[in-house]
Formats: C-alpha cells, sequence, structure tokens
C-alpha cells in the first residue's frame, strides 16, 4: 500500500493536461455540502438550480480474523439542499440502514435517518463568506427500541484568494439516546472542528488537506472521554468527458471510554462525479481501509479490513 500512494498521486500530477487555462473555478464534487458557491448554475432550461440532491445506495463491508462479517446497505432516498432565497436553502437527509452480522448474517437491524437543517450563508465580499445553520437528526432502530436525536448547530467560514481556498466548520452537538430501559438512556455534548485546505493547481487539477478534531465536550467522566482527529490529503482531476474524479487517503485516530479504547484507520478513496447532462451526475464511489485496534495506547491483535461503495445520481433542478 506504502507504494501505490505516490504512484496515483504522481501519475496524476505528470498528467498532460494538468496546466490548462485556469477558469479560476474550484473542482466541485457532489458531497461537498459546505462549500458556499458563488455563481448560481443553471439547469437544461436556462433557470437558476434551486434544488439538488443524491438518491442512491451505499455499501460497508468489514472482515477479520478475529470477528463475525459485518455488512450494511444504505439506502439513500434524498441527501441534498433547495435553494429558498438567494442566502437561504435547507439539508435534508432521509435514509434508511440495513445491517447484517455474524457468521451466516443472522443478526439484523434496520435504522431509519431523518435529517433537516435550514441554512443562512452569505457572501461579504469577493474572498470571504459565512453561513451558520441549526440541524434536526432523527435516528430510530425499532427492532432495538433504540432512538437517537441530535440537535446542531454549525457555523461555518469561507476563505477564497487567488488559487487558494480555506474552509472551516464548526460543529456543537447535543445528543440524547433513548431505549426502552430507562437505565441505559443517555445524553452528551461532542463538538468537531474541520479546516479544509483547496489549492486550484488548474482548471483540471486540484489538490486539498483537511484536518478534524472531534471530541467530548465534557471529559471529566471518564465514561464519554474521547480524543480523536482525522487527516486527509486529496487530489482532483477533471478528465474524459468531464468527469471530476478525487483520490484522497484519509487517516482517523480515535480512543474513548474507560479505557481508552479505538482504533487508527488509514483508507483510500476513488470518488467519481460523471455528468451525464446539465441535470444529471452519476455518483460512483469506492474505498478500501485498514483499521487496528488498541487500548489504553498498546495495540490489539484484533485488526479488521473494510470496502465501502456508493452508487447513485445526484439530480439538481
Amino acid at each position: 500500500m506504502n507504494k501505490i500512494i505516490p504512484i496515483l498521486f504522481g501519475s496524476l500530477v505528470c498528467t498532460g493536461y494538468a496546466n490548462a487555462a485556469d477558469n479560476g473555478e474550484f473542482l466541485i464534487m457532489e458531497d461537498d455540502v459546505d462549500i458556499i458557491r458563488r455563481v448560481p448554475e443553471y439547469s437544461t432550461y436556462n433557470i437558476p438550480k434551486r434544488t439538488s440532491f443524491f438518491t442512491g445506495m451505499e455499501y460497508n463491508e468489514t472482515v477479520s480474523d478475529y470477528f463475525a462479517r459485518t455488512e450494511n446497505i444504505k439506502y439513500v432516498v434524498a441527501d441534498g439542499s433547495t435553494r429558498l432565497h438567494d442566502n437561504w436553502r435547507i439539508r435534508y437527509v432521509l435514509s434508511q440502514i440495513q445491517n447484517k452480522s455474524g457468521i451466516e448474517q443472522e443478526s439484523s437491524y434496520k435504522k431509519t435517518n431523518f435529517t433537516i437543517a435550514p441554512r443562512y450563508e452569505q457572501w461579504v465580499n469577493p474572498w470571504f463568506s459565512f453561513f451558520a445553520e441549526p440541524v434536526y437528526v432523527h435516528q430510530s432502530d425499532p427492532d432495538a427500541g433504540l432512538t437517537n436525536t441530535e440537535i446542531k448547530l454549525r457555523p461555518g467560514l469561507q476563505f477564497t484568494y487567488g488559487k487558494h481556498g480555506l474552509n472551516t466548520v464548526y460543529t456543537y452537538s447535543m445528543v440524547e439516546k433513548e431505549t426502552e430501559n430507562e437505565n441505559i438512556n443517555k445524553e452528551f455534548d461532542t463538538f468537531e472542528v474541520k479546516a479544509n485546505y483547496l489549492y486550484r493547481y488548474g482548471s483540471r487539477l486540484n489538490f486539498g488537506f483537511e484536518f478534524t478534531r472531534n471530541g467530548y465536550v465534557d471529559n471529566s467522566d471518564p465514561q464519554f472521554r474521547r480524543r480523536a482527529f482525522a487527516v486527509k490529503p486529496s487530489v482532483r482531476i477533471k478528465h474524459w468527458k468531464g468527469i471530476v474524479t478525487e483520490i484522497s487517503t484519509p487517516y482517523n485516530y480515535n480512543e474513548a471510554g474507560v479505557k481508552l479504547s479505538g482504533s487508527e484507520t488509514v483508507k483510500i478513496n476513488l470518488n467519481n462525479n460523471y455528468p451525464i447532462n446539465k441535470n444529471m451526475k452519476l455518483i460512483a464511489n469506492f474505498g478500501y481501509s485498514i483499521v487496528k485496534l488498541h487500548e489504553a495506547g498498546i495495540d490489539k491483535e484484533t485488526d479488521k479490513n473494510g470496502f465501502n461503495a456508493k452508487l447513485g445520481f445526484n439530480l439538481s433542478f
């Protein structure tokens, strides 16, 4: 794996179209939900697009020599947003996850997710913009009698200067987990800070680096203490028939709980957006991960490998 990553990055840098004429715009992917766009896109009918959402399926599988295989399939009805005004839009997610585990995949459950988030965003000047949104998340697992509710507050800042772009988001979450057993209901607060830097090498080649730090707001209770961070270098390239491909290699580290159990994860992601027409994109993403588990700073012999895929369409009109 150590040899694969530089080969992939090097092959992109050496392409002949890396220095194509710069049109002054960053390459945007389907899941860039926090990027504030300067100029509205137009539909086939030459009117501004107000709605854009993903619909399709996501698949995740985890295998290990020490645990039974687990897999889950997420059916995404809609994951996107609708613009109500130049400064206002509303984000939403409606999906269902079917999880299976066990030697014969004998254990299964379904979880439904609903998210809604009104957002205010504003360009202050040509190089600075910001947004602010409250988020309501509701997840229910009828088989286990489990309900998760989250209220999030998410302010974000965006800076653009020449070939450079920086997007920062802070998320404060109030989480409430309820079960039919009143003895294990939980309430806690979490935070996340994310900074994403983009460099526009040309109109067909962008580089990125993202840093994320998250955890519990109150770490005084050993049960709820957590330390987690992630870094994600990436490269995006626009090539054959307008396809935008992103190759990223995220690294995630986390530890939590009384025993500080956690994991280190290294992934390779290959994400592709293919524009079929002005109103539809084909989304085809693939990823492979290697997970090393640890407890109290000591590695455990219970590593896991994972595979994930996402396939569907992004519709905009």
